[in-house]
């Protein structure tokens, strides 16, 4: 009998039954019937599927088990390579304090893109949560400066990226520090309120992030003109602060040390117009400041400035004109440029005709 008249008979599709029957797809029952019934093979043909399909069960099952395995430990990363990763990403922490951001976005990017294609390759239950956290850290990394150089749209949505990341992570701390982050965005964008909800948020466990975010809710509640609540937030960076471990109070974007948290503390006395505070807490930033954090330096000499110009304006002028002066375009651009016009906006209108005034806002506009 033909393939062609058997599967008329049976009746039965000619390709599959062609497979079945040059052994490149295995028989089932339902077609071991038909068969035998076309034949007229008085069960033998049922049989002989029968001990077919029971040889092979333990076959299949050992073959599902084999791919379960490769699937899940497929392209694990090893521990040396997920080490490198992690050690990247503290890198980058330590560079945002002194590289200018055009580098650094360039650098970011790249790495970045390779992360991605790393994740994409190692989808091991072992290594997603720890590269999750590695892509949160990085891209919170794009966020700080994204900020720094004022592209809101821009640090909104790695934000988003940064966020989500930590909540793949597991790990409550990442979450906190990136939540701190979206927090200073908001604080520099001016929408206080935003940036006060969105720090207070990222306090829920002591940690980097909630050090950062207290001292951020305190700089958000002094911009509002609220003395009281920002004192209360920076006794909870304090607080934060002391309960971190040493190795946690770093100049970085992945630590808290006292440095940073006097330039915030001396920002929001600042704002206060709390002249004894602001200078005490902008000269002890500047004390601690690492030599090549030119953001916190400049920002804390900024300050400083400002708060010399409501006694005697051309010392606070000339101030603000060396600090500016000692940084280069690319580090100039951005929060360190807009802080240098808010400085010049809070000048009278009879400040502003001196001819250092003069002076400092062409230094700043070029």
């Amino acid at each position: 009998m033909s393939l062609r008249a058997l599967a008329t008979a049976a009746p039965y599709d000619a390709g599959a039954l062609s497979r079945i029957l040059n052994g490149r797809k295995p028989v089932t029952a339902h077609v071991a019937a038909v068969l035998d019934d076309a034949l007229d093979a008085a069960g033998e043909i049922v049989a002989a599927a029968e001990a077919e399909m029971a040889s092979r069960l333990p076959r299949d099952m050992e073959l599902t088990r084999r791919h379960l395995e490769d699937t899940i430990s497929a392209g694990a990363m090893s521990a040396a390579e997920l080490d490198d990763w992690q050690h990247a990403m503290m890198r980058y922490g330590y560079r945002t304090r002194d590289v200018p951001s055009p580098a650094l976005l360039d650098d970011l990017t790249g790495d970045l893109a390779d992360l991605e294609a790393a994740i994409t390759r190692h989808r091991s239950a072992s290594a997603l949560p720890r590269l999750a956290g590695v892509a949160a850290g990085m891209s919170g990394m794009m966020v700080l400066t994204l900020i720094k150089t004022g592209d809101r749209r821009a640090w909104r949505g790695w934000s988003r990226t940064a966020q989500h990341a930590a909540l793949e992570s597991g790990d409550p701390t990442v979450l906190a520090g990136r939540r701190a982050q979206e927090s200073c965005g908001w604080f520099y964008a001016g929408e206080m309120t935003t940036a006060i909800d969105t720090a207070r948020a990222a306090q829920t466990v002591p940690c980097v992030g909630a050090a950062l975010a207290a001292a951020l809710e305190m700089r958000a509640h002094a911009a509002r003109g609220d003395g009281g609540s920002a004192r209360a937030a920076l006794a909870e960076a304090e607080r934060f602060l002391d309960a971190l471990p040493e190795a946690d109070r770093t100049a970085s974007a992945f630590g808290y040390g006292e440095s940073q948290l006097r330039f915030h503390a001396g920002s929001a006395f600042t704002l206060l117009r709390d002249l004894p505070a602001a200078l005490e807490a902008t000269a002890r930033a500047l004390e601690l400041c690492a030599p090549g954090d030119y953001t916190d330096w400049a920002l804390s000499r900024l300050d400083r400035a400002q708060c010399l110009t409501w006694t005697d304006p051309d010392t606070g002028l000339g101030y603000a004109a060396e600090t500016i002066a000692a940084l280069t375009g690319p580090q100039r651009q951005g929060i360190i440029a807009n802080h240098a016009r808010r400085l010049l906006g809070a000048l009278s209108p009879a400040q502003l005709t001196s001819p250092l005034a003069r002076e400092f806002a062409d230094l700043v506009e070029a």
